[in-house]
Order: structure tokens, then C-alpha cells, then sequence
């Protein structure tokens, strides 16, 4: 009782003092500050993807993701948002969109929050990303901006590897997704406990690669795209049979 009690003295001193619940961390641990913009590069044709983690100081609450379009590029792109497994509906890049609630407990949210961009031609998108309590006492937000290039051009070399969208996912025997590189790389593929299941050529001259996913476990990978020299590129994959 003594517990609860302070708890909700703290909540009350918190909600005076202006004190933030709520913040966005990147995949280094730092925190992002509200209102900061992020970059994220890519390729026409091309998933670009964000990951960040939901950071909740106190109590688990229930919380909401708002996502706000402001400069948008071309007209017909689309993005959509995931947390965890859970991944929500794609909409145009020009219409807003608010997930259904979710709980974020205490600490740093395992579950990664992923912001997922698709362009069908060049262009620079800026998305403004909230996530905020259902009493709309407390949020963070930041914005991502999506730099997407053409295919073809200098951003494509020996040493980078564009990787599209896994589909389906969540997959049940089945999933796939295309690749542009012009040199060979590999799929490393992962379990929840960082063990490798799957190790996979990907060849330059095959833009697309199918993957047999009966012999997997239910539950949620991660797959690691690499060429040598190059940076790696990661994409979540959902198995469920």
C-alpha cells in the first residue's frame, strides 16, 4: 500500500513539474530529443526503414503512435509504422494516421518501434512521429526524413545492398523480397535469442529471393543482409504456422 501510495505522489509531483514520462531512444541508446529530424537514406523501389525504442521512465501505460506528414515528395508513396510484431495498416504519405492503443511497459521497450517509408519515385518525405498517452498529458515526437534516390545512380556501388519489404509477413511457409547489389552478399537470419537459424547467398546477378520458413519456429527473427565492405541492413520477419 506504502508503495502504491508514493507512486502516486510521484505521479502527481511529476505531472507539476513538467516531468516527461515518455521518449524516444535510437539504436545506440541515446535519446532522441523532441522535435529532433533523423535521416534516413534509400532507393527508389526500395523499403527504407527507422528503428527506435520506446522509452517509458515510470509505470507501464497505455500509450498511442500519431504519425503527421508534412513535406511530402511525390504523390502515391506510402508508409507504415510497427511495433514488435504488430505491424499497422499502410496509408499514402500524405494522409495521417493514429495506431489503436498499445501498452509500453517500464524501461526501455524491447519491442522495437520501426518507421517504414516506401517510395516509388525520388524524393524528399518528412514524417513527424508522436507517441503519446491516452490523457494526452504526456508525449515525444521527432521526425524522420526520407532521402530517396534513384536506382542506378552513385548511391548504388560495390559496397551497398538496397533490400525491399519481406512478404508475406508474417509468413507462414513462405516469404520473400527483392534486392538490388551489385556485388554478392548474404541473408543471416535470427532467432529471439540471437541464435543463427539461416545463412543464405545472395547472388548479384538474382534480384529476388524466396525463403522456405517451414523448418522455422513460430515466433519473430531478424534478418541481417550484408556485403562485404558494406554497411548491413536489417529486416524483421514473423513466422507464424
Amino acid at each position: 500500500m506504502k508503495k502504491h501510495l508514493l507512486v502516486i505522489i510521484a505521479l502527481v509531483c511529476f505531472s507539476f513539474t513538467g516531468f516527461s514520462q515518455l521518449s524516444i531512444q535510437d539504436t545506440s541508446g541515446a535519446t532522441v530529443p523532441n522535435g529532433d529530424t533523423l535521416v534516413v537514406n534509400g532507393t527508389v523501389g526500395y523499403q527504407m526503414s527507422g528503428q527506435f525504442f520506446i522509452y517509458n521512465s515510470i509505470i507501464p501505460i497505455s500509450v498511442e503512435a500519431i504519425c503527421i506528414p508534412g513535406n511530402v515528395a511525390v504523390s502515391g508513396c506510402t508508409y507504415s509504422i510497427c511495433v514488435g510484431a504488430t505491424c499497422y495498416k499502410t496509408v499514402a504519405d500524405n494522409t495521417g494516421f493514429t495506431s489503436p492503443a498499445f501498452t509500453t511497459p517500464s524501461g526501455k521497450n524491447t519491442n522495437a518501434f520501426f518507421t517504414d517509408y516506401n517510395p516509388i519515385s525520388a524524393g524528399t518525405t518528412i514524417i513527424m512521429y508522436e507517441i503519446k498517452n491516452k490523457t494526452g498529458t504526456d508525449s515525444t515526437w521527432f521526425y524522420v526524413k526520407f532521402i530517396a534516390t534513384p536506382v542506378g545512380i552513385a548511391t548504388i556501388t560495390d559496397a551497398t545492398i538496397k533490400v525491399g519489404a519481406l512478404y508475406p509477413n508474417p509468413a507462414n511457409s513462405q516469404v520473400g523480397f527483392t534486392y538490388h547489389s551489385d556485388s554478392p552478399a548474404q541473408l543471416s537470419i535470427y532467432n529471439s535469442l540471437g541464435q543463427l537459424v539461416k545463412l543464405l547467398p545472395l547472388p548479384a546477378n538474382k534480384e529476388h529471393m524466396d525463403i522456405n520458413t517451414t523448418d522455422m519456429a513460430s515466433g519473430i527473427y531478424i534478418c541481417k543482409v550484408q556485403i562485404a565492405g558494406g554497411e548491413s541492413t536489417f529486416r524483421r520477419l514473423v513466422v507464424s504456422h
